[in-house]
């Protein structure tokens, strides 16, 4: 974990903007609505971005949609990133 310190940026709901030849990864997670959010990376100079929408969008699920969007945004990251 040490051997990352520094490497990468989070954010979340907040525009973040990477210098085009920084070393730095950004990992964004931005809420667009209850159910849906935009997950970005910019990683070696390229940006990729995509919306991901929760099949949990009932009110008294809306922990679970939480959730489930924050772990297809991992799976997205770790996918763009290798």
């Amino acid at each position: 974990a040490l051997l990352l310190r520094g490497a990468f940026e989070f954010s979340s709901g907040i525009a973040c903007e990477v210098e085009p030849n920084s070393k730095k990864t950004v990992l964004s997670l931005e809420r667009l609505s209850p159910f849906e959010a935009r997950v970005t990376i910019q990683h070696q100079g390229q940006a990729r971005t995509t919306v991901l929408e929760s099949p949990y969008q009932k009110p008294n699920m809306t922990l679970r949609s939480n959730q489930y969007l924050a772990e297809l945004a991992m799976l997205f990251w770790i996918r763009e990133i290798n």
